[in-house]
């Protein structure tokens, strides 16, 4: 699972062995922690992310979303 941005406080991964059953999407980590998984086509998380948390993840998300969707494809070729 390579990270394949940072933002802040935040990194952004995309499991390489996962199934393609959930479609595009990447994982939003801070430290140790998962956070939530954001759906690459439609941007919207696919559950719920921690409290308080969403602005922020959304302000970082944003300005990668098109580089973010490039390399899940790159990597899942």
């Amino acid at each position: 699972m390579p990270t394949v941005a940072r933002s802040g406080k935040f990194e952004f991964r995309i499991y390489t062995r996962e199934k393609d059953s959930h479609g595009p999407h990447v994982h939003v980590w801070s430290g140790n922690e998962s956070l939530v998984s954001i759906d690459l086509y439609s941007g919207e998380f696919m559950h719920e992310p921690p409290a308080g948390m969403e602005r922020d993840i959304i302000k970082a998300y944003r300005p990668l979303a098109a580089r973010l969707l490039e390399e899940w494809f790159r990597l899942h070729r």
